[in-house]
């Protein structure tokens, strides 16, 4: 990897960063020279969304899943369509039963989705801190959420969390 110098005045923040992504899925770094990893991260995530969804399915139970990278930018590769692809491909969810957060980006759109979710029509949203934190009331359903990354601000996951664990 070679670094102008205004990178390498920035190394330790650009190594944080590939670091972060490489946790999570080589493609993140070169979709083209990386694939699936059957147990990579994705995988693993997928396994234990796909299990609280079955085993949650009398009650409709309700799952959020946070990453605030490899969301949904141009052409690239993102993650939240390669979940989606997993869920339904490899474990049979149904493909109505994921949303992005991002795809209902008006007011009146995300009042229809969130009361979906809290209904359990939809089972699986997925999101970023940013568009699945502040103002989200999904909380009626949820049996799991889940992290794929950590973002930099404590304030930030305890945003997240209070999305599903609330107080009564």
């Amino acid at each position: 990897l070679a670094l102008n110098e205004k990178e390498m005045n920035a190394f330790m923040l650009i190594a944080t960063n590939l670091a972060k992504k490489m946790s999570i899925d080589m493609r993140l770094i070169n979709a083209e020279q990386y694939s699936f990893e059957s147990d990579g991260k994705i995988a693993k995530l997928c396994n234990t969304v796909a299990a609280e969804y079955n085993d949650s399915q009398p009650y409709k139970g309700t799952q959020l899943i946070f990453s605030d990278i490899g969301t949904p930018a141009g052409n690239s590769f993102n993650l939240y369509q390669e979940i989606k692809r997993v869920l339904v491909q490899e474990h049979g969810l149904k493909p109505d039963d994921i949303q992005f957060i991002h795809d209902h980006d008006s007011k009146k759109k995300k009042e229809v989705l969130f009361n979906d979710v809290n209904n359990g029509d939809v089972r699986v949203l997925i999101g970023s801190t940013k568009k699945l934190g502040t103002g989200v009331n999904v909380q009626e359903r949820v049996i799991a959420m889940h992290h794929l990354d950590i973002p930099w601000r404590p304030s930030d996951l305890e945003q997240r969390t209070g999305r599903g664990g609330r107080q009564g």
